[in-house]
């Protein structure tokens, strides 16, 4: 884009900013907000995002779900842009329709509804009957959506100031805000990535359960057209909604959220965009995730430290869980500044203070956000989508059941995904692994201290230290040292029974040698807990 056209972009935004009585504040980005009645402020705001068009709009979509980095009153204005976004023209749709699918669309379909059942930030979806009477919902991207993103998300970097302004927080970074919205909104544009997503998603909720979403037909789809199912229901936007479908709000509520742990518990794939825009209701009580543009994943070591988080939360084991999160974000041998450990194990400490019931899970999550971003540390993408996922899972539960708690929630039910059958199988697997790593451990132990011992002999035992982290490196060679010693002392017991053992005068007890035996089972314990302590520590 040129310079003259972006130019003229920024003339536009600054005009409809003037135009919604944004002037004061864009004259001086000092102004205090608190000096404006909010309510009419945020009303405002709204619609600037609504005029400026739909990169802004999607913007704000997303926005409206960061409780833990917007007040409540622009959070439920914004909320109002899931579903007021204007409608492009028909038969442009109709056009990039049969572009993409390279022939006529009569060919394909049998009807098409030209008004759209909805509008959407990048695309807008029609209602369609394929040749075979199949009904189908047709996900259109809208014109030139990737450069005017493109052109879009450059101009809203000049306006981070303006929006740092309606932020809970000022220490945050607006421009990684939008950095992360234009990585997020970049990737949806691509309909095949989305369409992947929908066939993975389908394969992990259709086994059980009562939620789902629409299956896709790959045949049909393309970088800028989607085909799924058609699914009628309602969007569940207040309490009296469910009446229509008979179904209870609780219901609802736990069905959702027992859907969400197996998704990230069982299979670390999940729909990370559950807003309830994107939740519809059928009439058989089915509940359908739709818009899959955005999911999460998670690695095996990811689910199992998150798991140990959830469970060291249940037990209030505060040591554990600030240990956790901080192998969960920085997996290699690098630490993160001192004041990090610190200020993390403060905000726990105040957390678990409460009962589980009591755990505010935004507020809780908000916090551990902010101190990576005051001590400039860089959250996992996997942690921080789950993170976002999961605050606006709490969120939409908590409307139509205030007295769910997630942390509550999950300390009743996250033992059905954990003791699951493949997941104890995946365990004993596991833990065979470990004892078979331990037994190679043990049979050279013998060799490998004469070594380190010749090694100490011949003076020429060398420890090589760093002045950085000097402390955190003397910790880890006291333990070091303390597993050397302890093997040491197997080694010995080990020995000492063997020669016991040889000695055909000693006392028996029961066919068993009465001096050998505490020396054996000594040897036993020392190693079961040497071991343990290893385990524990995920060094081996």
């Amino acid at each position: 884009m040129g310079t003259g056209q972006s130019l003229k972009r920024f003339s536009q935004i600054t005009k409809i900013l003037v135009k919604h009585g944004f002037k004061h504040l864009l004259s001086s980005y000092k102004n205090k907000i608190s000096l404006v009645n909010k309510t009419e402020l945020y009303q405002r705001l709204r619609l600037v995002l609504e005029e400026l068009g739909p990169t802004f709009v999607k913007f704000g979509q997303i926005l409206s779900n960061r409780v833990d980095l917007l007040p409540q009153g622009l959070i439920k204005e914004l909320q109002k842009l899931q579903f007021q976004v204007k409608s492009f023209d028909s038969n442009e749709a109709l056009q990039i329709l049969e572009h993409e699918w390279g022939q006529a669309h009569l060919d394909i379909l049998s009807s098409w509804e030209a008004e759209p059942y909805a509008a959407a930030s990048i695309s807008q979806v029609h209602r369609a009957q394929l040749k075979d009477g199949r009904l189908v919902a047709i996900k259109i991207q809208r014109p030139h959506a990737g450069s005017t993103i493109a052109k879009d998300v450059r101009l809203m970097h000049r306006l981070a100031n303006f929006f740092r302004l309606f932020l809970r927080n000022e220490v945050l970074d607006v421009k990684s805000l939008i950095d992360e919205f234009e990585r997020h909104i970049l990737l949806e544009l691509n309909f095949l990535t989305e369409m992947r997503s929908l066939l993975r998603l389908s394969e992990i909720l259709n086994t059980e359960g009562n939620v789902n979403v629409p299956n896709p037909l790959p045949h049909l789809c393309t970088e800028k057209v989607l085909v799924m199912d058609w699914v009628e229901g309602i969007h569940p936007l207040h309490q009296n909604d469910f009446s229509k479908v008979g179904l209870d709000p609780k219901t609802f509520v736990h069905e959702l959220a027992k859907s969400y742990l197996k998704q990230v518990f069982q299979h670390g794939f999940y729909h990370a965009d559950p807003h309830l825009g994107n939740i519809l209701i059928s009439p058989k009580q089915k509940i359908y995730l739709l818009d899959a543009g955005q999911v999460g994943f998670l690695y095996k070591k990811q689910r199992d430290l998150i798991n140990e988080v959830v469970v060291s939360m249940v037990l209030g084991d505060q040591k554990m869980i600030v240990q956790n999160i901080w192998e969960l974000c920085f997996p290699t041998d690098d630490y993160p500044p001192a004041s990090f450990e610190q200020e993390l194990a403060k905000t726990v400490e105040r957390s678990m203070s409460r009962s589980l019931k009591e755990i505010d899970i935004v507020e809780f999550f908000s916090s551990i956000i902010d101190i990576f971003q005051k001590n400039e540390v860089s959250i996992p993408v996997q942690f921080y989508s789950l993170i976002k996922t999961m605050i606006t899972l709490e969120s939409v539960a908590r409307q139509f059941d205030p007295e769910f708690h997630l942390i509550d929630w999950l300390d009743k039910n996250h033992r059905s995904i954990s003791f699951q059958w493949e997941n104890i199988n995946h365990f004993s697997l596991q833990s065979l692994g470990k004892f078979y790593e331990a037994y190679k451990l043990l049979t050279h132990l013998p060799s490998d201290l004469r070594g380190v011992l010749k090694t100490f002999k011949n003076g020429r035992f060398q420890i090589t230290l760093n002045d950085r982290d000097l402390g955190k490196t003397m910790v880890q060679l006291g333990k070091i040292t303390n597993r050397l010693s302890a093997s040491l002392i197997i080694t010995g017991l080990i020995l000492a029974g063997s020669f016991l053992i040889q000695n055909p005068n000693q006392p028996m007890l029961f066919g068993i040698p009465i001096l050998a035996a505490p020396l054996f089972g000594g040897a036993i314990l020392m190693g079961l807990w040497l071991l343990w302590s290893i385990w524990r520590s995920k060094t081996f």
